[in-house]
């Protein structure tokens, strides 16, 4: 009896491991394309608020994507409101104009390490816009998505 005790007990725990939890939350943009100044905002869950997380962002596009590249606005807040800004950049099409990223289809997913080894506080917010200049609209984007994994 003892050891059946124990048995749950180990399982129990080993289901509150880091390791199993992860958080994705993707959006679709509007058919007619992204506005520059229309921004997409990801409020993170993780589920152990003592671990680290490793945040990516992705961005899905069809074969109607006219530029090579794409490049993001990202802020992460905390919840104390300090912003860490970062500039992504995405090769969306190699020089012969070959799509690139993971899809199948007309679809194509391209994704980005934004944070490494971040605590559930440290991104209450995260937010994503268009950076491409004399871009007022971005057509060909599908969706746009954070991916939230336990740090290694």
């Amino acid at each position: 009896m003892l050891l059946v005790a124990i048995a749950i007990v180990v399982v129990c725990l080993g289901g509150c491991s880091p390791e199993h939890t992860s958080y994705s939350d993707f959006r679709d943009l509007p058919d007619h394309g992204w506005a520059t100044g229309a921004p997409i905002y990801f409020t993170p869950q993780c589920g152990d608020s003592t671990g680290t997380y490793d945040v990516t962002l992705a961005v899905r596009n069809t074969d109607m994507y006219k530029y090579d590249k794409l490049i993001l606005t990202v802020d992460i807040i905390d919840t104390c409101g300090k912003v860490m800004r970062n500039r992504v950049e995405y090769t969306i099409t190699d020089r012969y104009g070959n799509f690139q990223g993971s899809g199948f289809g007309v679809y194509y997913q391209s994704s980005a390490l934004i944070a490494r080894r971040v605590r559930p506080w440290q991104m209450k917010r995260i937010v994503a816009w268009p950076g491409m200049k004399g871009c007022p609209v971005i057509a060909g984007l599908s969706n746009i998505g954070i991916i939230v994994t336990p740090s290694k």
